[in-house]
Order: structure tokens, then sequence, then C-alpha cells
């Protein structure tokens, strides 16, 4: 659900949990976007001396203050939007509200401590590195107002004081089967596994997310996981064409595992199983296939490097981890893939229908 412009403004009339729980992890990346540009025009004042030399020490010094509030401020939404993901307290909503009360009083003292030590005789409009102090000023002020819709987000989070999450529904169960024959070329598949589960233990919703790797996977290995793990999520990533999967035999050499062999099997857990990543090369047409079952699913169009496969994952368990859904990790994934150099295009199936 959009955010009101303005903040303390903004109609949560009809916001659900899910929307409540989004809000939160937007204003997280809205507070690191925001420290991180004002960086950038801090680093330019400073390198050139103008900070330390023409800007006044009482507003460096409450410059400073806001920095270490606004990392308070992510701290503690961080915390609560993991704790309600197990179960919603009033304390969740009194300590959202206070944190709007609060950045409502310091985006008034911001523009005070401005004003007071730069009135319009004082604003040197044609000293690019005065503009420079003026833009970490308006970005700060600006995460001041937005963090105030906090307190409205506490309101609404009072209606759901009580609410608990049961894991079994809420979990994600990620099965990441990989696969890299001794008779073809290498692939990192053991350093895949690693970033992924990189991600998800440092993500918000981490308590909810169950990673299972299996490696060096053969036909059996493969069946036997998704009858025992009961994943959501299931993940290969090895070598393949447009036809088959590459597994191992017990000599670790390459068996195919064909294309109606994978239909039959999701179509025995297609009740389970929610979405399906093909992080191999020219799968986009066993996507296509199995996502008519009704799940989603991702392959890819063309050969893809280790690197580049590396990267979508990364990007799409960043997301994952972040509470986000599968098409929007999709797109995070795409974000990491395509500063790769490599042509092969991750696309999305639902229902036997291209969405991306």
């Amino acid at each position: 659900m959009g955010r009101g412009l303005i903040g303390g403004m903004t109609d949560y009339s009809h916001q659900s949990f899910a929307d409540i729980v989004q809000d939160l992890g937007d204003d997280l990346i809205n507070i690191e976007r925001s420290i991180a540009l004002s960086s950038e025009h801090l680093q330019i004042a400073r390198k050139s001396g103008y900070w330390d030399t023409n800007v006044p020490f009482n507003f460096q010094h409450f410059h400073a203050y806001c920095l270490k509030h606004f990392d308070t401020c992510s701290i503690e939404i961080n915390e609560i939007l993991r704790e309600i993901q197990i179960e919603v307290r009033s304390d969740h909503a009194n300590r959202l509200k206070q944190i709007g009360i609060k950045n409502r009083e310091v985006n008034i003292e911001l523009g005070v401590a401005w004003h007071r030590e730069y009135d319009e005789k004082k604003k040197d409009y044609n000293n690019s590195y005065f503009k420079n102090v003026e833009q970490v000023y308006s970005i700060l002020r600006d995460l001041a107002v937005s963090l105030q819709d906090v307190a409205n987000v506490g309101s609404r989070l009072e209606n759901f004081i009580g609410k608990k999450k049961s894991t079994q529904d809420s979990m994600h169960r990620v099965l990441f089967i990989s696969s890299s024959p001794t008779d073809q070329i290498n692939i990192s598949v053991d350093r895949e596994a690693r970033i992924i589960e990189e991600q998800i233990q440092s993500s918000q919703i981490r308590d909810f997310i169950k990673f299972i790797h299996k490696t060096a996977v053969k036909p059996e290995t493969i069946t036997k996981a998704i009858m025992e793990e009961k994943p959501t999520i299931v993940q290969f990533s090895g070598h393949g064409d447009k036809n088959f999967i590459c597994v191992e035999d017990e000599l670790g050499n390459t068996i195919e595992f064909p294309l109606h062999a994978l239909q039959s099997l999701f179509s025995l857990y297609k009740d389970n199983v929610k979405a399906v990543i093909l992080n191999s090369c020219y799968s986009e047409k066993q996507a296509k296939a199995i996502s008519k079952l009704g799940i989603s699913v991702i392959g890819m169009n063309r050969e893809i490097n280790d690197n580049a496969a590396i990267e979508f994952s990364r990007g799409f368990y960043q997301a994952l981890g972040g509470g986000k859904d599968v098409p929007f990790s999709f797109e995070m994934g795409k974000v990491l893939l395509s500063v790769q150099k490599t042509n092969a295009i991750p696309k999305l199936w639902e229902n036997g229908e291209l969405k991306q």
C-alpha cells in the first residue's frame, strides 16, 4: 500500500497486516538510502574542506546527532519487524508511535537548527559545496518527515495485537538442489548455496525461512527430498538444456532428468510447492511447462555463467528475506544480474503464461 507524501497524514483505514510489514520494510530501505545519499554529499563537502571550515559547529553537532538517531530508528524498526512476524504485542504499536513522535520533533529541530545557522544572508548558493551541505540537510529532513508516518503504522498495528503467525503456515521452506557432474565443466554450486544461505541468515525474517541444501543430486535424491522436506520453494542449480536438467549417477557422471519427469514430479506436490527456480542453461521451456501446474517458475532463456547465476540468486533471496513475494524477488534478482556480463535473461512463468 502506498505511503502518504505528507508525514502523519496517510489514511491507513484499509491497511492489512501484510501492508504494515511492507511499509516497515520500506522504511528500513528509505533510511539506508537516505543516509547513503546524504553521505555522498557530505563526503564532497568534507573532501573540499568546506564542511570543517564553513559549516557552523552547532549544525555539525546536530547533524551527527541525527545520524545516530536514524541509526537507532533503523535498529528498532528492524527489531519490531522481526518480532511481529511471530506475535504482535501492544509494545510494538507503542514503540512505533514513539518513533513517529520523535521524528516529528527531529524534523522541527532540524529546520530550526538550519535556519538559525543559515538565514537568507548566509546562504551561499554560488558555492557548489554549500549546495552539497544543503542537500545533506534536505535529505535528512525529508527522512524525518517520512518517519513521522511510523506513528500511523503503530496505530494501525493496534488492530492486530495478539496476532500470531503459525510457523507452518508462514515459513518458506527452500530446497536447493544442485549438481555438477564430473564429466562436465565444474560450476560453483556450493558457492551459490553458501551465498543464498548468507542472504537468508542476515534477513529480516530469517526465523521463517528454512534452507535445505542437497548437493550432487541423483534422481532419487530429488524425489526423496521433496517428499520429506515438503518445500515451498525448489531451486535447481547446475547444467541443463531445453528438455532436461543434469543430475548425477553413483559415479558422479551425468544423467538427464527429462522435462516430462519434472512435470510428473511437481504435479504430485503442486499443493505444497509455490515456486520453482531453474537456475540452469536454456530452462525457459521447462519453466513454461511446469508453470501450467499452477506453480510460479523461473527459467533462463539461454546459457548462463556461474557469476550471473549466483548474482541472480543473491538478489532473489535478499528480497525474499526482506519479506517480498516471488515476483518482487524475481525483479530484484534481475537487478543484480543486470550488472553481470551475460545475455541470459530470466523469465517468470505463471499458469503457462509469461509474466516478465
